[in-house]
């Protein structure tokens, strides 16, 4: 008598949602769940993708890693000031481009020697003070919220990436005390930056992927205990 009023209910749910579930082997699976199947081969495939383009960014070094970190904070800072447009506020968008690209510009100059480092540490309150000048002498002046979204650009989108650069650049000898980490045998393109650089992204992403398979896994053990038949025949009873 259950069982046959439970099959009635799953054929009714079936006949009401022909395009929500799929037969495979006389059983049933819900659409959403194949579609994460091939959500999941197209973020492997974009991420190996991105992964050779980080290789070979950071292998490269110097302006070829500059000019890679400037093209990400362009895309990003262009993203971050859509979403805040969405909300109604009036950042600062090209000043603030401009700003963070200049930043970036002179970051790689002080870690290559060209310039002195304090005039590469004064381009972030000169950039925040213009921002604000900015956003200030408009003919409708801009509000609290405008100003934060701008300096939270320059601060997460300029400020945070231009240590990539100054890592990237960094050597053995400005170590307080030279350890000898790199074997004198080994190519002198391979420097202690290149692979500080290499570590942390390898540490990013391994601590990315990991929790993602083990929040993964876990989903699914809890949705097929929801979808199990003695769950869902308690739940109908209920």
């Amino acid at each position: 008598m259950i069982n046959n009023i439970y099959s009635s209910a799953i054929i009714k749910f079936i006949i009401n949602n022909p395009f929500k579930v799929c037969f495979i082997n006389e059983s049933y699976i819900f659409l959403p769940d194949l579609m994460f199947l091939a959500v999941s081969k197209k973020r492997l495939l974009s991420g190996l993708i991105v992964g050779v383009f980080g290789f070979l960014i950071v292998s490269l070094g110097d302006w070829w890693f500059s000019i890679a970190i400037s093209i990400i904070v362009h895309l990003a800072l262009l993203e971050f000031f859509r979403m805040a447009k969405f909300t109604g506020i009036r950042p600062a968008t090209k000043t603030t481009l401009l700003a963070c690209q200049i930043l970036l510009f002179f970051t790689q100059l002080s870690s290559q020697g060209y310039i002195s480092i304090e005039i590469s540490d004064a381009i972030l309150p000169l950039s925040g003070a213009a921002i604000c000048g900015w956003l200030l002498l408009q003919p409708v002046t801009g509000s609290i919220a405008d100003v934060a979204a701008s300096i939270f650009g320059l601060f997460y989108l300029g400020f945070l990436p231009s240590h990539w650069i100054k890592l990237r650049n960094l050597l053995e000898t400005d170590l307080i005390n030279n350890f000898n980490l790199i074997p004198t045998d080994w190519s002198p393109s391979i420097t202690f930056g290149m692979l500080i650089t290499f570590s942390t992204c390898f540490l990013i992403v391994g601590f990315d992927i990991g929790s993602y398979f083990v929040f993964s896994s876990t989903c699914s053990k809890w949705n097929s205990c929801l979808h199990s038949k003695d769950y869902r025949r308690a739940k109908f009873l209920q």
